[in-house]
């Protein structure tokens, strides 16, 4: 799973980086969280088909709670995390997908089960 930042240095910079961070695993496919290719359809001035041939894994029930409870953990020890990315964590690890960043604030999630990557 890509997140936004990752998603955006490969559709509008072809980072090498992130290419290589895919290329290195054995999984099917590349997808993104909802919350993440919502992001990109928000930011995104002009219209990129690539980002349509990029599957997207919807938020269950299940992950929302996750990404609720982390939240709180987090908050109670003095750690705020943008809710954005306590949605693309949760959906990650409901999903047991590795997460491939560019945001090492992302390793905030480890200790609940995310497999990262960060380029």
């Amino acid at each position: 799973m890509l997140d936004t930042s990752a998603a955006i240095e490969l559709l509008e910079k072809n980072n090498e980086k992130v290419k290589q961070a895919i290329t290195a695993q054995e999984h099917e496919e590349v997808v993104l969280s909802a919350i993440s290719k919502f992001e990109l359809e928000v930011a995104e001035e002009k219209k990129d088909s690539s980002l349509e041939q990029i599957p997207c894994i919807s938020a269950s029930c299940s992950a929302l709670s996750l990404a609720a409870q982390m939240y709180s953990i987090l908050k109670e020890r003095g750690k705020m995390p943008p809710l954005k990315d306590c949605f693309i964590a949760a959906c990650a690890i409901d999903a047991n997908a590795l997460l491939i960043s560019c945001d090492k604030d992302f390793r905030l999630f480890e200790e609940f089960g995310l497999k990262i990557k960060i380029v």
